[in-house]
């Protein structure tokens, strides 16, 4: 019965080389989920614990990446294939670049982003959020242009195409 149907559309007619460049595509995406692994599967668990906490994220995707946008969320998160930012970022294009910048580190990097993007860029921002103050002489633009200055900051804009002056 099923031999005797027709598909509705016909392979044949494509070159050879059409098939063997999805394959290869699709191979490659598979290869740097897997590659980036630790924080895709970081990213899920997150955004599954901050869809319980704020609701259902907006979806979308630029560059390939996929982001979730949350009502009420004041961060920016980069990890593997998925950014996590509030809708606070929604028109702010530096900062959606620069999470961007974020996910080329990671395709770099692969398993070793947490460690040496990931920590530090947390660890600098408690830094800063608890001890550049007002109180303590810092001004919010101070406070921005420190912690944009960090190496791996810096780097993610640079790759992000994120120009700051």
């Amino acid at each position: 019965m099923w031999e005797s149907r027709k598909p509705p559309i016909s392979f044949k007619s494509q070159p050879k080389w059409v098939g063997s460049f999805c394959y290869l595509y699709n191979m490659k995406r598979v290869f740097l989920y897997v590659w980036q692994l630790p924080q895709n599967v970081l990213a899920i668990v997150l955004i599954g614990v901050y869809s319980l906490i704020l609701g259902s994220p907006e979806r979308t995707e630029y560059k390939g990446i996929r982001y979730r946008w949350f009502k009420g969320w004041k961060f920016g998160i980069s990890l593997g294939y998925y950014v996590i930012l509030g809708d606070f970022a929604r028109d702010r294009l530096d900062i959606i670049n620069h999470e961007y910048g974020h996910t080329r580190q990671s395709v770099c990097l692969g398993p070793l982003y947490l460690i040496v993007i990931g920590l530090p860029s947390c660890l600098f921002k408690a830094w800063d959020r608890l001890f550049h103050t007002p109180e303590r002489g810092w001004t919010p633009e101070k406070a921005y242009r420190w912690y944009f200055s960090l190496p791996w900051e810096r780097w993610a804009d640079k790759v992000g195409g994120v120009v700051r002056v």
